[in-house]
C-alpha cells in the first residue's frame, strides 16, 4: 500500500512538474516598444519561449507618416569671413524641403534571446542577437539659391535602406500575472544604402551648374554627406548614391502582456 501511495505522489509531482514546464515553455509576450518613439516610430514586438530559457523575438516598427523632420529642412550653411575679417554664417545653395515633404519608414528585426539565470524564459536577465532591416523615404518639393541669389523650386526624393545586425542585454520585469516590463539596450553595426534624386525646372542654369549646387548641399548633411559620391545626371535630373557603415544604439523600452 505504501509503495502504491509513493507511486502515486511520485506520478503526480512528475505531471505537475511537466505541466509547468508546459505552461512555461508555451508562454507568449506581446509588447509595445515605447522607444520606438525616439523615431517616431510605432514599435510592435512578439516574444514566443521556443525551449526552457531560450525565446525569439520579432520586432516590426511602422514609421508615422509625417512631414519631414525640421533637422532636415535647411542644414547647409558654411562659415567663413567677411571682408573685415569677422565670422559669418551663411547658407551655401540651401535646399529648404517644403513642410508638406513627408516621411515614410517602416522595419523589420528578428531577435534570439538567452536568459542564463532562469530556468524559463521570459523573465529575468537576458542576452540577445538580432538582426536588422529599415527602410525610409522622404519626398516633397524644395527651394534652393543660386549664383545669382534667385530661388529655384524642385523635386526631390531620397530612399534609405539599413541592413546589420548587433547583440544586446536586457532586463524583462513580469509584473503581476500578465503585465510585462522590457528595459534593455544594444549595440551593432548597420550598413547604410542611399539614393535621392533633384529635380529642377530652372531656364537659366546649365545642368553642369545644377549639379555643382546639388552636390555642394548634400555633403553637408552630417555622416551621409560624405559618403554620397556617384553624382548623375539626366536631361533636368540629378541623381545621387551612396553607402557606408554606421554604429547603431539600440535602447529598448516595452510594455505588454504575457499569455
Amino acid at each position: 500500500m505504501n509503495k502504491v501511495a509513493l507511486l502515486f505522489m511520485s506520478s503526480f509531482c512528475f505531471l505537475l512538474s511537466k505541466i509547468d514546464a508546459q505552461k512555461h515553455t508555451q508562454s507568449n509576450v506581446l509588447k509595445y516598444g515605447i522607444s520606438g518613439l525616439f523615431d517616431l516610430d510605432l514599435q510592435f514586438e512578439y516574444e514566443r519561449i521556443i525551449k526552457n530559457n531560450h525565446s525569439f523575438q520579432l520586432e516590426l516598427a511602422i514609421g508615422i507618416p509625417r512631414n519631414i523632420p525640421k533637422v532636415y529642412t535647411d542644414p547647409f550653411e558654411q562659415t567663413g569671413e567677411s571682408s573685415i575679417g569677422t565670422p559669418t554664417i551663411q547658407s551655401l545653395y540651401a535646399f529648404t524641403f517644403s513642410e508638406t515633404t513627408t516621411h515614410l519608414a517602416f522595419g523589420i528585426l528578428p531577435e534570439y534571446r538567452f536568459y542564463p539565470l532562469r530556468r524559463y524564459a521570459a523573465k529575468g536577465f537576458y542576452l540577445g542577437a538580432y538582426l536588422k532591416f529599415k527602410y525610409k523615404s522622404y519626398a516633397g518639393a524644395y527651394t534652393y539659391r543660386n549664383d545669382n541669389e534667385k530661388n529655384i523650386d524642385g523635386m526631390a526624393t531620397s530612399n534609405a535602406i539599413a541592413i546589420g545586425g548587433g547583440f544586446g542585454t536586457g532586463y524583462q520585469i513580469i509584473l503581476g500575472k500578465n503585465i510585462c516590463l522590457d528595459l534593455g539596450v544594444g549595440i551593432g553595426a548597420n550598413h547604410h544604402i542611399i539614393s535621392s534624386s533633384y529635380r529642377t525646372s530652372a531656364t537659366n542654369e546649365t545642368i553642369e551648374t545644377f549639379q555643382k549646387h546639388v552636390e555642394s548641399a548634400i555633403s553637408g548633411i552630417p555622416v551621409a554627406g560624405q559618403h554620397m559620391t556617384t553624382v548623375t545626371t539626366a536631361s533636368d535630373l540629378i541623381s545621387v548614391k551612396g553607402a557606408f557603415p554606421h554604429i547603431d544604439i539600440r535602447p529598448t523600452i516595452s510594455l505588454g502582456v504575457v499569455f
